[in-house]
Order: C-alpha cells, then structure tokens, then sequence
C-alpha cells in the first residue's frame, strides 16, 4: 500500500520509516510523504527538505544548508526530493509513475532531470497533498554535481518539457513575456560559458 523511492547513497535514522508511515496514513488526501533529508558527512545541516519549483521552470532544495532544527514542523510542500520519499500505491496507480518519455532525451536521463517534479506536480493536480514529516530523517552521501554540458542539456530538457506537458495552452500564453524574457538569461548564461554551452542550448531546444 505504500511504495518508498530512495536513492542508493542514504542511510536512515531508526524511526525514519515509522514516521512516513504514520503521516501517510494520517489523512486520505496525502498522497506523498517526504523526510528531511540531512548531509551524511555534516549531519546538523539540511541537504534538502523537499524541492522549491518557480513557475518558469526551475528548482531548487528548500532549506539547502540550514541548521536541521530550523525547520521541525510538519509541512505541505510543493514537491518531494526524488532522493527519497514515500508514496501511496493509489496515488501511483492514479496519475502514473515516472515518465518514461524523459529517456528520449538521453540513456541518463533520470539522473539528473526533473522527473520527480513531474510525479510530484501530477499528484497536486489529482488533489492529493506532498507533506514534508522532519521527524523523518534521512541522511545523504550528497555529492555536489559540476554543471557539466551534458547535465545543462538535460536540465533544459527537462525544464521544456515538464512546463510543456503540465501546463495548460492559455497558462503558458499567460506566461510567456516572462518566459520569454528568462530565456534571453538563459541564452546569456550560456554564452558566457562558451561555444560548448550555447551548443547546448540549441541542442536541447531541437530535442523537446
């Protein structure tokens, strides 16, 4: 009834599993549960609880490198970190599992794309709730990712594709002065960092 996803390189406090459990069982309109998740080398520090997802497509860890006690309160948030989380069986069975569509993109995909933001956003919009439950704690051998050009591709990738598929026509059309003008920073970004880069750009472009 319950399904948990968690990265290879975590380890678990004792309790971490009975936490997530009590939470998902709790309410009938929670549909994922998510841990705080601290650094396994320094773990008084927040890796991440939980992703923060701005409408134009892009995200970030929510409390990155805070101090573990400031955030001790259950929570809903907007998207589960694909590090590790717990989700209903129900849930799954409703709005589908990981888009196997993200492949198109490259063989290595998944390892670092937005494929748990699109899960995430497709339980939100069925009407279940992501709770974040701190009493849950994971700890995560977190290595710090090089923005390589093959990772940049795969993010852009992602970013496109993930505003593509959830958001409605008239909500993009709403949306596109401002996506427009954060594209001409994306193209910025891109030259600054070189030909390899703006290769890049236009490759992930031509890939969605």
């Amino acid at each position: 009834e319950l399904i948990v996803f968690s990265n290879y390189d975590t380890t678990y406090d004792p309790l971490w599993l009975e936490t997530m459990v009590d939470t998902a069982c709790s309410a009938d309109d929670i549909g994922v549960v998510a841990p705080k998740i601290l650094f396994y080398d320094d773990r008084k520090k927040i890796n991440t609880c939980g992703l923060f997802f701005s409408y134009l497509g892009y995200a970030c860890s929510s409390g990155l490198n805070q101090p573990s006690e400031t955030v001790t309160k259950k929570k809903e948030i907007g998207t589960a970190s694909g590090c590790c989380f717990m989700i209903k069986k129900s849930t799954l069975d409703n709005v589908g599992l990981f888009d196997d569509e993200y492949h198109r993109f490259g063989p290595d995909f998944f390892f670092s794309s937005l494929e748990d933001i699109d899960l995430c956003w497709r339980v939100r919009l069925s009407g279940e709730k992501i709770l974040l439950n701190p009493d849950s704690i994971v700890y995560h051998k977190y290595l710090k990712k090089a923005l390589s050009p093959l990772r940049y591709l795969y993010l852009e990738c992602g970013r496109y594709y993930i505003l593509l598929k959830n958001y409605q026509r008239f909500t993009l059309l709403l949306l596109l002065p401002a996506f427009a003008a954060f594209e001409c920073l994306a193209w910025i970004f891109a030259a600054i960092n070189g030909m390899t880069f703006l290769k890049t750009k236009c490759r992930s472009s031509y890939l969605v």
